[in-house]
């Protein structure tokens, strides 16, 4: 999980139009499973990983490491993992809707497809 959420902050700090997302928001996250802990933060327009446990969290996710790997890959939705008990969330609405959002939009360039 902590290789592919780099790739993620690779990503989102890239791309122009994502790091416009993260301007005005301060957000602490905890991804909790039961083979590790990482924290991700987004500050003064950047994402970024962070090994220092905060004393402020204002997300935390907790779940088993392939659910989580396949929330920050894209491949399910947050807010359905919570719903469906896959996860444990503890979170406001609007945070929950920021970092689902970010997982969805992060996704590397060349695993994306374009149907139609």
């Amino acid at each position: 999980m902590l290789e592919l959420l780099r790739v993620m902050v690779e990503e989102v700090n890239t791309r122009g139009h994502l790091t416009s997302l993260l301007k005005g928001n301060q957000l602490t996250v905890l991804l909790r499973s039961e083979e590790e802990e990482v924290i991700l933060k987004i500050e003064d327009s950047q994402l970024f990983l962070s090994q220092d446990q905060e004393e402020r969290v204002d997300v935390i996710i907790s779940g088993t490491h392939s659910v989580l790997t396949e929330l920050v890959s894209g491949k399910i939705k947050l807010r359905t993992a919570s719903k469906n008990n896959e996860i444990e969330l503890k979170s406001t609405m609007r945070a929950s809707l920021f970092i689902e959002s970010l997982f969805i939009l992060a996704i590397p360039k060349q695993n994306q497809f374009i149907l139609g």
